[in-house]
């Protein structure tokens, strides 16, 4: 019974301990799955995965390589990788693969591919070196992705955002022209408006100064009635030459700066109201003005024409 005790004893210390018994085992079938698992997310991940060696020589191929590029494992394994560059990006390959044998690695490095039927694509690489059991590097992994989309949006954005400013430029040349002839027209008119103004105002000038000299020569002539025609006619005369001086002076308000100040409005409207006295008196008519009138803030010549 001892001996059986020893020979059962035996096999399952052995078990547990020898090299290469079920724990080396359990390490070994653990990484067998864990290398499935990334040989499936490598052949089915939509980014083409490639591998190549120094040479350029293309060593794997994943689908989706293939749905990019268009070459099945088939066709692209054993070529070189030339077959998806450009001749225009030839000098490429050999920079790249001096980086690799250093040990340099770079990522979303942006350039343009061909695919099988000479389509010209828009990838992002990115490029790490591939070592061997020994260390050594052996080759690269290469992931691809295609930006062409990508690309043709970022080129549709570009070219939008030079037409908006080209547009915009245009639309600046365009007001500043409107604006200078604008600026022209408003000279122009002034100009017309002064002229206008001078010669309303050289009548008003005669009926002012010879209603002042009939006055001085004549007034003792005349009674009661003809005095008083003859002070509105002076009156009349004044209100109106100064009329025109406060519409030009209104005309002006639009191309100059309005100044704004503390104004009395009571003063105001006496000042309004002053000069037309005998108008009102004439009429019959009265104006009242219940007080106090606050004062405000504005420009005293512009209150003044609207009062």
């Amino acid at each position: 019974m001892g001996e059986e005790c020893c020979s059962s004893r035996s096999p399952t210390y052995e078990r547990h301990s020898a090299p290469g018994g079920t724990w080396g085992a359990s390490q070994k079938r653990a990484a067998e799955i864990t290398a499935r698992k990334l040989a499936a997310i490598v052949e089915n991940s939509d980014e083409a995965i490639i591998t190549k060696d120094l040479k350029g020589g293309i060593t794997s191929w994943n689908k989706g390589a293939e749905r990019i590029f268009g070459y099945t494992a088939a066709e692209a394994v054993g070529k070189p990788i030339s077959l998806l560059i450009p001749p225009d990006h030839a000098h490429e390959e050999p920079a790249i693969l001096e980086r690799i044998k250093q040990g340099e690695r770079f990522d979303h490095y942006q350039t343009v591919r061909v695919t099988k039927d000479g389509a010209r694509l828009d990838v992002s690489l990115s490029v790490a070196p591939m070592k061997g059991a020994s260390a050594k590097i052996i080759g690269a992994s290469k992931i691809a992705r295609d930006i062409t989309e990508d690309k043709r949006t970022e080129r549709a954005l570009a070219e939008t955002r030079e037409m908006l400013r080209q547009h915009a430029e245009t639309l600046e040349k365009r007001v500043r022209e409107r604006t200078a002839e604008l600026q022209e027209t408003i000279r122009s008119l002034d100009s017309f408006c002064y002229s206008i103004a001078h010669d309303l105002r050289a009548p008003l000038r005669a009926m002012s100064g010879f209603s002042t000299e009939l006055m001085e020569q004549y007034g003792p002539q005349l009674d009661e009635i003809g005095t008083q025609y003859m002070e509105r006619i002076r009156t009349a005369a004044t209100r109106m030459d100064r009329l025109i001086c406060d519409l030009l002076e209104l005309g002006r308000m639009g191309t100059m700066e309005v100044p704004s100040e503390p104004v009395e409005l009571e003063d105001v409207v006496r000042k309004v109201i002053a000069p037309l006295e005998k108008e009102l008196k004439g009429k019959g008519a009265e104006v009242r003005c219940r007080p106090p009138l606050l004062p405000v803030r504005a420009s005293s010549i512009m209150l003044e024409q609207v009062l």
